[in-house]
Order: structure tokens, then C-alpha cells, then sequence
């Protein structure tokens, strides 16, 4: 399943889904580019992959929204942050929250 909007694309195969984020994920954007993720978690898929290629900024409530969805996939599944730019990896690190994530540097 692919489903495509302007800030996001998504796809499910087998227990494992992969969410494309575009674009500012912030106060405005960070629920709604996560929702579809929440969703997917919901529908059993235990393994989310966020893409962040694209990302062009992340706020504190984009990184919220992140911790969210790896409580919510929590204690089997796992959330893994693919291609983040290096300053989505230093504010990880600054904030603590590496630690939750799988990163990956390509999908």
C-alpha cells in the first residue's frame, strides 16, 4: 500500500511500515505527518520506519511526535529514523532521545 499526500508518502509490507516525511515537521505539521504511522501501528504493523530524506526541519513537537510513535510500537516493535540529516542526529543526541531510535543512513 502506498498512499501520497504533499508532505508524506506511506507504505506497509508484512509487520513493518515506512513513512516518508517532506517538508517542516513542526507545532503545525508534526501530528498529522505522524498520524499515518499511529495508524499503521495500529493496523499490526510493529516496525516503523521513518524516512526523514526530506525533512527539512524538526521541532521540539516533531520530536515529540517521534517519541509518540515508539512508545506506541513499544515493547516489541521499534521505530528506525532513515537517512537523517546531521542536525536531526545532533538534536537526538542533545535531547537524549537517540537512544530510542534506530538510525539508519539509507533505506
Amino acid at each position: 500500500m502506498l498512499l501520497d499526500s504533499d508532505d508524506l508518502a506511506v507504505r506497509a509490507d508484512g509487520d513493518a511500515a515506512v513513512v516518508w516525511l517532506a517538508g517542516d515537521m513542526d507545532l503545525a505539521t508534526a501530528e498529522s505527518m505522524v498520524a499515518p504511522a499511529h495508524q499503521m501501528v495500529a493496523d499490526g504493523h510493529a516496525h516503523v520506519v521513518l524516512n526523514c530524506a526530506y525533512l527539512n526541519f524538526c521541532d521540539s513537537r516533531g520530536l515529540m511526535a517521534m517519541v509518540s510513535l515508539a512508545r506506541a510500537v513499544e515493547p516489541d516493535g521499534s521505530v528506525t529514523i532513515a537517512e537523517p540529516s546531521d542536525m536531526l542526529v545532533r538534536v537526538l543526541t542533545a535531547t537524549g532521545l537517540l537512544d530510542m531510535f534506530t538510525i539508519s543512513s539509507s533505506n
